[in-house]
């Protein structure tokens, strides 16, 4: 009897043992990254909901030696704002049930590393997770996941229309691209090719919040986590969005950009409702793409965090605009798309690495990491929005509150520090990694290589910064940003200076430096007091800037521009040895009247 009882025991016992492991193999650990914070369409939580109880966790590299979560001397980023922000919202959707580990860094040894931790606290063998844009990095950490009998299960194209890293089937035919496009430049036809793909194989739909997720969520106990913080100790405990003296610079930026999916959601049918109705007072002198191009969708912060995917914004537009409407927006989305496939095709741009290098081949004409002290006070008078220049200035003070300015103020922007202040275009993307709420490494690296004449399209260079925009016509966006030009007036006539006849119109508001001086005594105004000077003489310095890369241009050998078109770059298609040199378009600054002309021909 007793033996019956022993053996009835041990049965008992392993059966328990058998149902335990059955219930920890069924566990799936759902890794949250930076660029994909949400729980509708997202392709990593579905499928983990479709067949495992979910572990929600979320890994925050430090900036310093793994003691905090970001570096005190400067309580984070514009963009840890936000993160911390959406993270709250996010843990609230997953029922309180994400959790947040601090890792010392964010090498793939040390993210496999925690994954392990994790996975060994709850039992599971199984990590899902979107994958980002960087192929080597990703296939790096896939394989120090699986070293430590870990199964990653990845899932690609969460910030992109398409998948230009992983998607076999997706292959850019860049030689084609550039060539079907009357002056070689890439982004246009690049928008086209990419417009005609999606309408042969539209991207998938986007999913809805996944069915019984609330009931398969579960979370990690502290003692899983090797250095556990809480969500809201990554504000008050950490200090994110806090000066070393306690000024709280961080909250001008939480008020701006409130972060749940919801609020993202909303802010697209606010977007989708304000162009509705611009339409229905169009000047009629006005074509639609000049009314309607200006509007700025205040999406782009969601957009680069993955609060809300491209496929959802490119959804809502094909089935809420008109055909107008949607081959204006849709073609915006597709820009962000030509970021990530110049990426793919040269992925260290994000470190800083020129696309057009021969322009960086004299060590001189690189930036080492440090400004020489007049360089450094133009920086600084430009990170301040003391310019002169009162639409840089307004950004750039827009930029400070809110962590975000349009995009066309961006382009300005960038143009005024490296074609007019004469500072490297790798200070400019470094401050943008600091202060945008919604910085993307490609976008930024592609932007200011672009401002730097380096990049794969330059297209904007030589910008007017200086000028009054279109979008702007009744000044009401520098006001706003710039209260001391408040009382300015927007235009005055003053005598015609060259032939003393006549009258001519000067844009008070935008260039205070040519009013006269007593519309600057009505106005409160008095040049480097109340506002300052202009910092540079746009066209002497852009004239001065554009004549050292000329120079630069003509030491170069015939193999570093293409002979029967002697006006184009000759680029190569990718870092490796081989890949094949094609002419590309090359700004008119950077040209002499010989090869300007051969280039139009």
């Amino acid at each position: 009897m007793k033996a019956l009882l022993a053996s009835l025991l041990i049965s008992l016992l392993a059966r328990e043992h058998v149902i335990e492991a059955l219930a920890l193999s069924s566990t799936a650990v759902v890794w949250f990254r930076d660029h994909c914070l949400r729980s509708r369409d997202n392709e990593a939580l579905a499928a983990a909901v479709a067949s495992k109880v979910v572990v929600p966790i979320f890994l925050w590299p430090s900036h310093d030696d793994g003691k905090a979560a970001v570096d005190p001397a400067t309580g984070g980023t514009a963009k840890d704002v936000f993160v911390s922000c959406a993270l709250d919202q996010l843990n609230s959707t997953l029922g309180g049930k994400l959790r947040v580990g601090l890792i010392a860094d964010d090498s793939p040894s040390t993210i496999a590393t925690e994954l392990e931790s994790i996975c060994s606290a709850v039992g599971s063998d199984t990590v899902y997770y979107p994958l980002t844009h960087s192929s080597d990095t990703e296939e790096e950490l896939q394989k120090e996941i699986s070293e430590r009998k870990i199964m990653p299960k990845t899932f690609g194209s969460s910030f992109s229309l398409l998948d230009y890293t992983f998607d076999k089937d997706v292959s850019v035919p860049w030689k084609d691209i550039i060539q079907s496009h009357p002056f070689r430049s890439p982004l246009i036809p690049f928008v086209d090719w990419l417009l005609s793909k999606l309408e042969d194989c539209p991207p998938r739909k986007p999913l809805p919040r996944p069915v019984g997720l609330e009931e398969k969520l579960h979370a990690v106990e502290e003692n899983g986590l090797r250095s556990p913080t809480t969500i809201g100790g990554l504000i008050h405990v950490h200090a994110i969005g806090k000066s070393p003296g306690g000024r709280d610079w961080g909250q001008s930026i939480i008020d701006a950009w409130p972060a749940s999916e919801k609020d993202a959601m909303e802010n697209l049918e606010s977007f989708l409702a304000s162009v509705k109705l611009s339409g229905d007072d169009i000047d009629a002198t006005e074509s639609w793409a000049t009314k309607r191009t200006h509007l700025a969708s205040r999406l782009s912060p969601y957009l680069a965090r993955g609060v809300l995917s491209p496929q959802q914004v490119y959804d809502a537009l094909l089935t809420r605009l008109d055909s107008v409407d949607t081959a204006s927006f849709v073609r915006r989305l597709c820009w962000r798309d030509y970021t990530y496939a110049v990426t793919a095709l040269f992925p260290d741009i994000e470190n800083g690495r020129p696309i057009r290098e021969a322009y960086y081949s004299d060590e001189s004409q690189t930036y080492g990491g440090e400004l020489d002290a007049e360089t450094r006070r133009r920086f600084d008078l430009w990170k301040e929005g003391r310019t002169g220049f009162p639409l840089v200035d307004a950004g750039l003070r827009q930029l400070v509150s809110e962590g975000w300015m349009p995009q066309k103020v961006r382009l300005a922007a960038s143009a005024c520090l490296v074609e007019g202040l004469d500072v490297p275009w790798e200070v400019g993307m470094q401050h943008f990694e600091e202060y945008l709420v919604d910085y993307d490494a490609s976008i930024n690296a592609n932007m200011w290589q672009n401002a730097g004449c380096v990049g794969f399209d330059p297209y904007y260079v030589g910008l007017r910064y200086k000028k009054r925009p279109y979008w702007d016509r009744d000044g009401k966006y520098v006001r706003r940003w710039i209260p001391e030009l408040e009382s300015m007036p927007d235009f005055a006539e003053v005598p015609e200076a060259q032939r003393g006849t006549g009258l001519f119109r000067v844009d008070c508001l935008y260039e205070p430096w040519s009013s006269p001086i007593h519309v600057l005594e009505d106005a409160g105004i008095e040049l480097g007091a109340t506002y300052p000077h202009r910092a540079c003489d746009e066209r002497s310095a852009r004239s001065a800037f554009f004549g050292r890369l000329r120079v630069k241009r003509k030491e170069w050998s015939t193999e570093l521009r293409e002979h029967e078109r002697g006006g184009l770059d000759n680029v190569r298609l990718g870092r490796h040895e081989n890949a094949e040199r094609i002419g590309i378009f090359t700004p008119k600054a950077l040209l002499d009247k010989r090869q300007f002309r051969l280039q139009q021909e």
